[in-house]
């Protein structure tokens, strides 16, 4: 879902929201489009750069579904740090680097499939890679002793479960992994799994899909859950309630990741936006979506650069949308 918002001024920001299928969150493609039809006549005569107030209105005339507003929200700050005349990266807190660390994903498959698919991409200078487990836990082990001898010594390694499994198995693949160096993600479904798991483990943990909300992230907190969280801006309503949740996170010594559900050049900017303006020291990496698919919506996108991604020159999200590429809109609406 791709939103545009143009002010009395001319100006027009960007926003974008790609579920992942209907099996990964509360988020699918033809609910977004329902939703926006139900919202987006709500917003028009609104200050754009008004950001709490058009987020407290969206909150206000629909219920829940912060994925629907996800892509509203984003064209917002896109259009509000382009009217102030500077990139998103600095009404967002300041440019803290340069360039983000990217990490990229071994898939689920047979221990010999992702063993060659990690040896390739560490081949290709990335050194961070997150490894799909969450199956069959016996198999998930295999998996990742095989993964973990065919990278380099050094190499980052993230275990992701998607929250796939009960806290014993969890416990099962920790038990017979203690030897690698990796980061365990999202074992399990809830924060409390986390909290039984950590009374045992030895190795780092983040949550992802724990994290929908600031009452969440206290929580994660308060019970010691996690070492870091991952913040997905289209689970968390948009650009500006990951930057609070984000903030938050910093003040209380979480590692911080920021990424999303997917999404091509315009989703991947605001990703690395806000990764760029989280502090080096609180920041693990994020991922290059728009590699991911093959629909093009701009003739610049955000660069990579081997193992790391930047934000191009320019105001707001930085990048210049095709509207050519995008084809014509399913909805328009205004005064």
């Amino acid at each position: 879902l791709i939103v545009s918002i143009t002010s009395d001024s001319g100006l027009t920001g960007w926003g974008e929201m790609a579920p992942l299928g209907t099996f990964y969150s509360a988020a699918f493609a033809s609910g977004a489009r329902a939703g926006i039809h139900e919202l987006a006549p709500h917003l028009i005569g609104l200050d754009p750069r008004a950001l709490s107030t058009l987020g407290r209105i969206m909150d206000t005339v629909f219920k829940g579904h912060p994925y629907i507003k996800s892509a509203i929200d984003m064209a917002a700050n896109d259009l509000a740090a382009r009217a102030a005349g500077v990139p998103l990266v600095t009404l967002l807190g300041g440019l803290e680097s340069e360039t983000a660390a990217l990490y990229r994903v071994v898939t689920h498959g047979t221990p010999g499939s992702m063993a060659q698919h990690a040896a390739k991409i560490t081949a290709d200078g990335v050194d961070r890679i997150q490894v799909k487990v969450g199956g069959d836990v016996r198999g998930d082990i295999e998996r990742l002793h095989a993964v973990a001898d065919s990278v380099p010594k050094g190499t980052v390694i993230f275990c992701d479960a998607n929250a796939g499994w009960t806290p014993f198995q969890a416990r099962q693949f920790a038990d017979a992994t203690r030897t690698i160096d990796y980061v365990f993600e999202q074992p399990c479904p809830t924060i409390d799994d986390a909290v039984s798991i950590r009374r045992t483990f030895d190795k780092p943990m983040v949550l992802d899909e724990s994290v929908n909300s600031l009452a969440d992230l206290l929580e994660i907190h308060q019970k010691s859950a996690a070492d870091g969280v991952t913040l997905k801006i289209s689970r968390l309503g948009g650009v500006s309630n990951t930057k609070k949740l984000r903030d938050l996170a910093v003040d209380l010594g979480l590692m911080v990741t920021v990424e999303d559900t997917g999404g091509a050049e315009i989703d991947t900017a605001a990703m690395v936006h806000l990764s760029l303006s989280t502090p080096v020291e609180r920041r693990l990496h994020t991922i290059a979506f728009h590699e991911w698919v093959r629909v093009r919506t701009a003739r610049n996108v955000p660069p990579v650069l081997g193992n790391r991604i930047g934000i191009p020159d320019g105001l707001g999200l930085a990048i210049d949308v095709d509207e050519s590429l995008i084809g014509k809109p399913f909805a328009a609406w205004g005064m």
